[in-house]
């Protein structure tokens, strides 16, 4: 059963990693053309640091940032982010035959979070101004990266764990959406303030991973339980120090 399990992971853990880099190479390169076009239109580039607060169903992660943002015109411009956060924590949902888990925060030192974010965004202040009002709508690619999936196994009251799994990553592309509102307080530095909400609207594509205990008597398996950590709902607040060049 472990091994089936473990061929399993395998096989899906290598799409999803290639899903991954295609994304992230697809975000890569329009980045790279948008900033290819300094010449040709002339606009304003913006990069500097991002702090974000984000809550991912009652689990708060906090975490240091970068953004990147080229104008395509005096209101609208688009942005790359990225940012990752360790030692994340993962909350469970769903069960089996049982309604507990004995994995409760097992996975918070062992579990990361990374977010590459392309949005859109529009200024419905007059450009020029000091102050300007962006709603944004865009896409992430959020990568979580487990450093292993735990299997129990009971007998006779006696619990045994086992690591089924070795650095498991599953990514997943969501919409993202908010408001950003900046100031600039000299010619060429901003401060920001954004509010953002992701989430996945089909919970048949949230899994992240299923963990699994196994319940043994002098007779054998005689239950299991399983439990599915999927992604959650995530509300979120950043703060930004940009340069623009």
């Amino acid at each position: 059963m472990k091994q089936q399990t473990s061929t399993f992971i395998k096989s899906s853990n290598q799409k999803l990693k290639t899903k991954s880099y295609y994304f992230t190479t697809y975000l890569l390169i329009v980045c790279w053309c948008f900033a290819s076009t300094h010449k040709l239109y002339g606009q304003k580039n913006e990069f500097g640091l991002v702090y974000t607060y984000t809550d991912y169903n009652n689990n708060e992660m906090s975490d240091f940032g970068f953004r990147y943002a080229r104008y395509i015109n005096p209101r609208v411009s688009a942005s790359f982010s990225f940012d990752k956060q360790k030692h994340a924590s993962i909350s469970s949902s769903g069960g089996g035959n049982f309604s507990f888990t004995i994995f409760e925060n097992i996975y918070q030192n062992y579990a990361s979070v990374s977010n590459f974010d392309f949005c859109v965004h529009y200024n419905c202040l007059k450009p020029g101004n000091r102050l300007s009002l962006n709603p944004f709508l865009g896409i992430c690619n959020q990568l979580y990266v487990v450093n292993y999936i735990p299997l129990a196994e009971m007998r006779d009251n006696i619990a045994y764990y086992y690591k089924s799994v070795n650095d498991y990553k599953s990514s997943f592309v969501m919409p993202k959406f908010g408001l950003n509102v900046s100031y600039r307080i000299y010619s060429l530095l901003k401060i920001g303030v954004e509010l953002f909400y992701k989430s996945l609207p089909n919970a048949t594509d949230k899994r992240i991973f299923t963990e699994k205990i196994n319940w043994y008597n002098n007779q054998g398996l005689y239950a299991n339980n399983t439990k599915t950590y999927d992604v959650p709902n995530q509300f979120g607040i950043s703060f930004s120090l940009l340069v623009q060049f």
